[in-house]
């Protein structure tokens, strides 16, 4: 009886996993326009506590003329918010491909396009 329990879960489980990765997506160019640094986490060493910060882009991106934005991890981490201003401000940002969904277009991830030279 828990081996068809188990194996019914199982099915389930791929069957809503194939579900969602059918739904229908499309791709725009996104634009940093904004940057922010935010508290990620507490590190706790024998010095006692710190707080680890991360930077993060505002990626803006349009879809039939309505703008949306989302909040992407620029990839820097340090204990001081200064050090990822710095780098930021020394490293130009990359241009971003946006995957949304097409009936929801505020539903979106992004990733940096790599080696564009515009």
């Amino acid at each position: 009886m828990l081996a068809i329990v188990l194996i019914g879960a199982t099915l389930l489980g791929v069957w809503k996993w194939e579900r969602g990765s059918n739904v229908p997506t499309s791709e725009v160019k996104g634009q940093v326009v904004d940057f922010r640094t935010v508290a990620d986490q507490v590190a706790n060493s024998q010095m006692g506590s710190k707080i680890i910060y991360r930077g993060e882009y505002k990626v803006e991106y349009f879809v039939n003329s309505n703008k949306y934005y989302l909040w992407v991890s620029s990839g820097y981490t340090a204990v001081t918010p200064e050090y990822i201003q710095l780098r930021v401000r020394h490293n130009p940002p990359p241009n971003y491909r946006v995957r949304y969904v097409l009936d929801e277009p505020s539903t979106a991830t992004a990733s940096p396009i790599v080696g564009a030279s515009d």
